[in-house]
């Protein structure tokens, strides 16, 4: 769980020294596996933090033992999914994330996995599909700054300019210091997707 602190904390937020948390992170995670190895706790972190440092087919397979190791978690099938939308494979994520929402519909994690559901059909261009989950996640419990933002891009690329511009006062109502730039460099998706996330923002 201290590895996960970190990386969430080089996710949502912009630290100067993210590489620095997200290496930290990593270390955490490998001793939990050395501590438990059959605990798909440990496996799952690395999984995520492997991913943000870009090693995708390594983040990959630990998730996928992880998810061996225990099929009924649901959190690290969600993780999963994300792995796989980092890793630019967006459509194979959409089955291990609803699989996710299946195993723990009221999951104290359902605003990110609606949010990351909702993501993975704007990387996949699919932005009818993309509005609804985004409109979910934005009514769960807890909705986070990329929750907004997925929805205000999302309303953007579908012509919905009035509709984007009362969605991006949400997001800075939410965090109101937040520019773009944020998801220029953001972990959530493939560069290429933040970009175009960003893009759709400014």
């Amino acid at each position: 769980m201290a590895a996960g602190a970190r990386w969430r904390y080089a996710i949502h937020f912009e630290p100067d020294n993210r590489d620095d948390l997200l290496n930290e992170a990593l270390k955490k995670a490998y001793k939990a596996i050395t501590l438990d190895p059959r605990d798909p706790t440990g496996l799952s972190h690395a999984g995520e933090v492997l991913s943000m440092l870009g090693q995708h087919d390594m983040a990959v397979s630990k998730l996928e033992e992880a998810v061996n190791l225990n099929p009924a978690d649901a959190v690290v099938r969600y993780f999963l999914g994300g792995v796989l939308r980092r890793a630019g494979r967006s459509e194979e994520a959409i089955p291990h994330m609803d699989h996710a929402m299946r195993l723990s519909p009221h999951d104290i994690w359902i605003t990110g996995m609606l949010t990351d559901r909702a993501f993975v059909l704007f990387d996949l261009e699919r932005y009818e599909e993309a509005l609804g989950w985004a409109q979910r996640a934005r009514l769960s419990p807890h909705p986070r700054t990329m929750t907004f933002a997925v929805h205000a891009a999302t309303l953007w690329k579908l012509g919905q300019h009035e509709e984007a511009r009362a969605a991006v006062k949400d997001l800075l109502q939410h965090s109101p210091q937040l520019t773009f730039t944020k998801y220029l460099n953001n972990l959530f998706g493939t560069p290429l997707t933040t970009e175009r996330l960003a893009s759709a923002l400014h």
